[in-house]
């Protein structure tokens, strides 16, 4: 379990820095492409340094949950501005 830990930080990494990126430049077509080739990038590297399908599901699942948490963030951050 210990040796997934960097993976997921990185994975985490990965989901913030897409998640920014989406922010930055809006929900369109080429935000989307590259906010997932940024997510799928760290589970790619992973995958290259020899881990196992089960650890990759880990990994992925790790950076799921905080992508869920962005997602209720970036709602509630809305609906704040929206009452304003």
């Amino acid at each position: 379990m210990i040796a997934i830990l960097p993976w997921a930080a990185l994975q985490c990494l990965a989901a913030l820095v897409a998640s920014a990126a989406i922010g930055r430049r809006g929900v369109t077509g080429a935000s989307l492409l590259e906010a997932g080739a940024l997510w799928l990038l760290p589970l790619g590297a992973a995958w290259l340094a020899g881990m196992t399908g089960d650890s990759l599901v880990r990994v992925a699942s790790v950076a799921i949950v905080l992508n869920l948490a962005l997602w209720v963030r970036q709602a509630a951050l809305r609906e704040q501005a929206e009452r304003r």
